[in-house]
Order: C-alpha cells, then structure tokens, then sequence
C-alpha cells in the first residue's frame, strides 16, 4: 500500500508518524521549502480542553480524545507541553448562564474538572484579572503547546526510520518498518526519564548548577543514541560492524533526502512564481 500525506504541518506529520508504524509506502508532500510553515505557524498553541464543541459531534468526541493523546505525544517526542489551564471569563452577570452552558456542555463531552468560579477565587487565579470580571468557567486539562517545534520533533523521527528501512533492504535487514518503529521508540526511553526531572529542577537549581542539568540532558541522548544504535542491530540481525555501516548510511540517506527535499520544493516554487508573472505581464498587457 502507498499513501501520500498532503502537508507537512502539524497535523500531517503527526499522521505519517502514526503510518510509519506499518509496513506501508508513506510520502509526506509539502509545497513550501520547509515545514510547519502553514496553518501550523499561525496556530493559537492552545490544546483545547473540550467544552465548547457541541455534544454527540465528531468534534466533541476527538477534542476530548486529542487532550490525552497530546500529554502521550509530547512525552515521547520530548516536546514541552504547558497544563496551565484556561478561563472563559464572564464580565457581567448577565454572561454566567452562557458559562453554565459551556460547563454543562464539556460535561457531556466527558471534559474533567470543569467548574465555575466566581471573582474572589478568580483573582486568586489569575491576579491581573480586570476589574469587571465576575467570573470564570476554569477547564483545568486546557494546555498550551509549540506547534512548530512539535512538528520539527516529529520529522526526523520520521525521516530515521524511513531512511533505515530503505537503506537497510539494500544489505538484507530482517526488520519491517514497524520493528524499527517500536525499536526506536524504545530508544527514546532514556530521554523522557531525564528530561522530566531535570526540567523540574531548571526552576529551582542556581545559574552555577545548570551546567549539571546540561550533562544529565547531554547523557541521555548519548545513551538514547546507544539504544537505536543496539535495537538496529537486534532488529536487522547484523553484526557490529555492519550495522555501523547501515546507521552511518541512514545517517547519510537523511541528508540526502532532506536536500532533494528542499531541492525539489524550491523548485517548484521558482516555476510557479515564474508563471505567476508570466499571467501576470500578460494580463497588463491585455
């Protein structure tokens, strides 16, 4: 099976990562010279809680669905995500029950912890509130997240496992497309076990100790970087040897691909602006 993906924003990397999983034929086509570079630029950053799709709806029932699967993407793609909650701010009484809507809307959605608070507990909340706030429907599970460095995370993950599946079937590689997928995911392990922590501790720990957290960090894509290279090997069946060769390879095959990339699309958008001022001059002269 072949499958192209239109788009290399945040939503269309995030699909051909969830295809690079199955032995498939997948192609992620975007038409600017990078990624991202979209709806995806433009995004709001918000990872919506919920409450205010409309119940029953495909909307209402992905939203809610999105919200657990961000905290799981994030997390393996080392991908900082910010749970700081949200606030629909009502600034007269006469807002309240648009508020008691929205709530019992995302109730039905299965969005958690929705409540309603009023002022006093607002400022609590958020002190810089404005005076003519009376209220707030506070949805706890609302986030924020980079949606350009999601995508950016996302691609070379991609673009390694495709680049060894290829790469490898030229020198007898026993692993399908999804054994180098779990087998890198795996990888990656070491990195959120790290990461977490020292995260964590960069809010507390002195300018002078940073250099700690760096080490920590540094060791655990070294570490990281030591597990692709063994699970290629269990993965492929190969030896020391050869399997430095395929990796140094597939190392190569990114570069390469990312090139003809970038190639290809800067191409492509020379000769439509090339035309695009042909039928341009024609329609002066006309």
């Amino acid at each position: 099976m072949r499958v192209a993906v239109i788009g290399a924003g945040v939503v269309g990397s995030l699909i051909t990562r969830a295809l690079s999983r199955y032995n498939i034929k997948v192609a992620l086509l975007e038409r600017c010279n990078d990624c991202a570079m979209g709806a995806t630029k433009a995004n709001s950053a918000i990872v919506h809680a919920g409450f205010d799709a409309v119940p029953g709806t495909l909307k209402a029932k992905l939203n809610v669905r999105g919200v657990e699967l961000m905290k799981k993407v994030c997390k393996e793609l080392n991908v900082p995500l910010k749970n700081n909650e949200a606030l629909v701010v009502a600034f007269s009484e006469e807002e309240i029950p648009h508020l008691e809507m929205l709530k019992d809307r995302g109730e039905q959605n299965g969005v958690p912890g929705l409540r309603i608070v009023r002022r006093e507990e607002l400022v609590e909340l958020e002190p810089n509130i404005g005076d003519t706030a009376v209220g707030a429907l506070v949805a706890p599970t609302s986030s924020i997240v980079c949606p350009y460095e999601l995508t950016i995370a996302v691609l070379p993950f991609i673009l390694f496992i495709i680049a060894n599946w290829c790469f490898t079937t030229l020198f007898d590689g026993e692993g399908s497309l999804k054994d180098i997928f779990i087998a890198c995911c795996y990888a990656l392990l070491p990195i959120v076990l790290i990461f977490i922590p020292t995260t964590i501790a960069s809010n507390f720990v002195l300018l002078e100790e940073l250099d700690l957290v760096n080490v920590l960090n540094s060791f655990a894509f070294i570490w990281a970087g030591l597990l692709i290279f063994s699970g290629m090997m269990i993965t492929h069946d190969y030896t020391v040897s050869k399997n430095f060769v395929t990796v140094l390879g597939t190392l190569i095959a990114m570069v390469f691909v990312m090139f003809v990339a970038i190639l290809f699309t800067t191409l492509v958008a020379k000769i439509v602006s090339f035309i695009a001022n042909i039928v341009t001059e024609i329609g002066y002269r006309l």
